[in-house]
């Protein structure tokens, strides 16, 4: 009887498979018991742990890998072909314009950071803690996760938060939950991060979904919640788009330009009166805001067309009203222009203008204000009113300026970042900008390095040498 075709084809199949006996002269195959295999196989085994071991930030990568379901197998495999050249390293593309991080290219508390060619650059007191290992005036880079370039930085007093081009936030110093030393942890492992602000001892976040999320110290409300310590979000905000945290308060804004505060509601800072020492998530009488920044004890806000609003204390004439009042609600500050964003500090604040000049006003103890004066040379010749009324409450006499001056060295260099820090217990503070063609720009207190350069004080911008120089 014939065989059918069906047949006779699964049959020369299973010929065509049938396996030959290994030969004893056969060389071992991979897996096989032979014993320098064996050898070979534990002592890769040992030195790639102990690799790994050294280097914490790769080891958490590899864990959050894993824990999403991702074969650090193949990412082995792909390590292996890289390092031998035979796969070229293609990096993903950018995330769409919506779901990219806010620029914040520097920031400032008792140290200093800024983004130099895509990578955060630090310097000054303790940006990670106590571990901090290089000279505190010398910029160092702080460690990297990928090859995302960083586009954000937060300092708060002993910690510094970075978040790169995906909205990875990685952060490392004094804050609860995180390491002193020189390994920076993924805060949000899987959370995009487009917002980021950095208190004395909290930080808060704002992601693609627009959750504001905060952790650190929960002393006078300032995480917004209660709860632990740990990164959570807070209820009752949401389509958060900016963040802001001060020393002990916090402020957050929507896409549609509305504001929230909470935390300490001293001073005024919040923007509102309340009979409680501290105040859950409120919303402030503002409308429009596109930018905020909260100071050791008081707030800055730009609303619509420019227009900028202080509230908070006034002691050193932060608030830019010509008086040392202290403002309870939003108050107008009478600018030359219109204001492109703000930066409060412990004492003094600043406002960088649409045509790149920046004005300061607040304590210049330290030379932060690089010794302006609205009657100073730079000032525009057509504001003669302001001028008049600035020249007498803001005489060389006194290290306060009351109402908004430019700061001397800072205008006409296209400026396009600043950022303001000050001191724990006194009104000593400094001034950071960066400008267009990336020149970082530092002046005021600098005794604890953040200012670049191994000077106490200066009251004119010191150039910052702002290679990226590796973490030593």
């Amino acid at each position: 009887m014939a065989t059918p075709p069906s047949q006779a084809k699964t049959k020369s199949s299973q010929a065509k498979t049938k396996k030959r006996r290994p030969a004893a002269d056969d060389p071992p195959t991979p897996g096989s018991n032979d014993p320098l295999l064996a050898e070979l196989r534990e002592t890769t085994t040992q030195r790639l742990a102990a690799l790994l071991a050294s280097n914490t930030n790769l080891l958490s990568d590899l864990g959050r890998l894993n824990t999403s379901g991702v074969d650090t197998g193949t990412v082995f495999g792909r390590a292996l072909k890289r390092a031998r050249g035979l796969e070229t390293l293609v990096p993903p593309p950018p995330p769409p314009p919506e779901h990219r991080p806010r620029p914040v290219k520097c920031a400032a508390s008792l140290h200093t950071s800024v983004i130099v060619d895509g990578a955060a650059v630090a310097f000054g007191f303790e940006p990670c803690g106590g571990d901090w290992r290089s000279p505190g005036h010398v910029p160092s880079q702080l460690p990297r996760i990928g090859t995302a370039r960083d586009v954000a930085v937060a300092c708060g007093w002993g910690f510094t938060v970075v978040v790169d081009a995906f909205g990875v936030a990685r952060a490392g110093g004094r804050l609860p939950g995180l390491a002193p030393g020189s390994s920076l942890r993924p805060l949000l492992p899987k959370v995009r991060v487009l917002a980021v602000s950095a208190g004395a001892a909290h930080v808060l976040l704002a992601d693609d979904q627009g959750r504001c999320w905060s952790g650190g110290d929960a002393g006078d409300g300032r995480l917004g919640r209660g709860g632990a310590s740990e990164l959570a979000i807070v209820e009752g905000v949401d389509d958060i788009k900016g963040v802001a945290a001060g020393a002990c308060h916090s402020l957050a804004f929507t896409s549609k330009g509305t504001l929230y505060a909470w935390g300490l509601a001293s001073d005024g800072r919040l923007g509102f009166t309340t009979e409680d020492a501290s105040a859950p998530p409120t919303r402030v009488a503002l409308e429009g805001v596109v930018d905020a920044s909260a100071g050791k004890y008081h707030s800055l806000v730009v609303a619509s067309e420019g227009v900028v609003f202080a509230f908070g204390d006034n002691s050193y004439g932060q608030l830019g009203l010509g008086h040392a009042d202290d403002a309870w609600e939003p108050a107008c500050v009478a600018l030359p222009s219109s204001a492109v964003c703000v930066a409060a500090g412990a004492s003094h604040s600043l406002v960088l203008l649409e045509d790149g000049d920046v004005v300061g006003f607040g304590s210049d103890a330290q030379g932060q204000l690089g010794g302006a004066r609205v009657d100073d040379d730079e000032s525009d010749s057509d504001s003669s009113d302001t001028d008049s009324t600035s020249s007498s409450s803001s005489s060389a006499a006194d290290d306060e300026v009351w109402t908004p001056a430019r700061v001397p060295g800072l205008c006409g260099k296209g400026v396009v970042a600043v950022a303001a820090g000050g001191a724990a217990n006194s009104d000593a503070g400094h001034t950071v900008a960066v400008t267009a063609a990336g020149a970082v720009l530092c002046l005021g207190a600098g005794g604890l390095g953040q200012l670049g350069a191994g000077v106490d004080s200066s009251s004119t911008p010191l150039p910052v040498p702002v290679r990226k120089t590796a973490w030593s």
